[in-house]
């Protein structure tokens, strides 16, 4: 029971209590010596994946991995996190402090066709970019 409760009912009690500052579409983040701005959002098929580019600047280092970003879809109520690196540069979490560059991050899709994807979440900063409108 207290694994179930710490896998699925305290992140939504924590994002309530922490918050996340919301990003409107097309606009950038720039703060906690990052800049961040969604590029593009994709989907392709086999594998299905949705393909989410971010151009980021990190001023000051940064512990980032897979598990920073999370795609909510609205299909499921279940965030997907972001799959591991795959060993192209554009998908390495890696950054060179002050360089900016592009981060290519890949999610399972789920096989609804009328799955789309609704919000980006990041853990580090707290953030949540909308999705809506963005090819």
């Amino acid at each position: 029971m207290g694994i179930m409760f710490a896998l699925y009912g305290l992140p939504p009690i924590l994002r309530a209590i922490y918050g996340e500052e919301t990003i409107a579409a097309g606009e950038t983040y720039e703060g906690d010596g990052r800049v961040i701005r969604v590029v593009s959002v994709d989907r392709v098929t086999e594998p299905e994946l949705y393909l989410v580019t971010l151009a980021i600047t990190s001023n000051k280092t940064w512990d980032v991995g897979r598990e920073t970003f999370q795609l909510e879809i609205s299909t499921q109520d279940e965030w997907i996190p972001a799959m591991e690196a795959d060993g192209r540069p554009a998908t390495s979490f890696d950054f060179v402090l002050g360089e900016p560059r592009e981060l290519l991050l890949q999610f399972e899709a789920p096989l609804r066709v009328d799955a789309r994807p609704v919000e980006l979440h990041v853990t580090d900063p707290r953030l949540a970019f909308e999705l809506e409108g963005i090819e």
